[in-house]
């Protein structure tokens, strides 16, 4: 019998994922490296993690006309 491995989508826990994030960073001031550390994760895995949920800081979404 085949053995099967089941895959945990992304989208499952996607959007808690993105509503912690943006409450994070809102709190933070959008400052990426204090919520990094907060999490445990490092600032590369932390912009993965907003650039996947479309997270753009204020500033930036300003100068990208949004």
């Amino acid at each position: 019998m085949p053995r099967t491995t089941q895959l945990r989508h992304e989208s499952d826990d996607a959007p808690a994922e993105a509503e912690s994030l943006a409450r994070a960073l809102a709190q933070a001031g959008w400052n990426v490296s204090q919520v990094a550390r907060q999490l445990g994760v490092s600032r590369p895995t932390l912009y993965r993690r907003m650039r996947r949920h479309g997270l753009v800081p204020p500033n930036r979404r300003e100068a990208l006309g949004d």
